[in-house]
């Protein structure tokens, strides 16, 4: 007897948990004017992902990146709330505080042009777990031992990482401990270089670079140039520097000294560009305010001040410490008498 199969498709299209709408939550108009308790009441109720606002996976599977401003593990939108809460109950505060508080208040406003001194970077791919090639910000610093990667950038290439702690001194003998370190590869954009580096893990490398947008309208590069970063005026996020074992094998020769523009050097990476910049090409002004004020503290504001205890980072678990969690989440069940039982853990040879 021939079996006849048919095959049947239904597509389906996203629903908001709060207007129901065929929408994501993330698109929905009234979620975005939600208070910071509503929102928070709302993720929970519904059980989503503090990071993508879905409910199709846990928390810790998400791979989304967490919040484009901060990069905390939560997502922009909501970040957004609790800025916009905090500034509006901040400035009630404050203000009742200056009332009842401030004996005497003296204010000045200095506006300057912005000193920019240009640090060499470049755009360069870098392959993920998959195989997959990742374009992300380097900064060049040949004044650097080590190679350092943010977390962000780790998590979207999907690497692993290496738990072994390494101290770092940096400037003014500062000292800090790397936990984890991830292997991988770059690759040139502009050439068929390759290398294979080890990179120490950080939550964040430097602010944006530049500090602040370059007028290059009146620039003229040679013809022959091909820029590292096609976009070196404008701010952007860094996501990874190479130090010196990386810098001084890409140079080239090829060397350019424009006058009152910064220095242009031929590399495997493309041209770079590092060097003062003068505060004509600047877009931006610093403001400074300087304020002087007496202010008597209260007992309540010194106690809150005295039990003020900062957020805590979330920390990437390594291979084993994943298993581990897993194993006790698959093995651990409560007894009817109230006990746990758990399963011992061991490790597999």
């Amino acid at each position: 007897m021939d079996r006849k199969i048919s095959h049947s498709y239904a597509s389906v299209k996203p629903m908001c948990e709060l207007c129901k709408d065929s929408h994501a939550l993330s698109q929905c108009h009234t979620f975005k004017h939600l208070s910071n308790e509503e929102t928070y009441q709302l993720v929970k109720k519904n059980k989503l992902c503090i990071y993508c606002l879905i409910n199709e996976h846990m928390i810790k599977n998400c791979q989304s990146h967490g919040c484009k401003i901060c990069e905390k593990w939560y997502n922009t939108l909501i970040h957004r709330k609790k800025q916009h809460s905090q500034e509006c109950e901040n400035r009630d505060q404050e203000s009742a505080l200056q009332q009842e508080n401030i004996q005497a208040t003296y204010h000045t406003f200095k506006e300057t042009p912005v000193t920019c001194v240009l640090l060499a970077t470049a755009q360069i791919k870098i392959k993920g777990c998959k195989g997959k090639l990742h374009t992300f910000d380097a900064l060049l610093v040949c004044g650097s031992q080590s190679n350092f990667i943010t977390v962000s950038a780790v998590r979207s290439l999907g690497l692993e990482q290496i738990r072994n702690q390494i101290p770092i001194t940096g400037i003014n003998n500062a000292t800090s401990v790397m936990n984890y370190n991830v292997n991988l590869e770059i690759t040139s954009m502009k050439s068929d270089y390759t290398n294979k580096l080890n990179c120490l893990i950080l939550p964040r490398i430097t602010s944006r670079m530049p500090m602040s947008d370059i007028d290059i309208s009146k620039w003229n590069f040679p013809s022959n140039v091909v820029l590292a970063d096609r976009n070196f005026n404008k701010p952007a996020p860094i996501d990874i520097l190479l130090g010196a074992e990386t810098f001084f094998e890409i140079l080239l020769d090829g060397r350019y000294d424009c006058n009152g523009l910064p220095v242009l050097q031929n590399t495997k990476l493309g041209y770079i560009l590092s060097g003062k910049i003068h505060n004509s090409y600047v877009k931006q002004h610093q403001k400074q305010y300087y304020s002087l004020f007496v202010q008597r503290d209260s007992l309540h504001d010194m106690m809150k001040r005295f039990w003020t205890i900062e957020e805590m980072n979330n920390r990437i678990l390594t291979k084993e410490e994943r298993a581990c969690e897993k194993h006790f989440e698959l093995n651990t069940r409560r007894l009817d008498t109230g006990r746990y039982e758990v399963k011992l853990p061991f490790r597999q040879p």
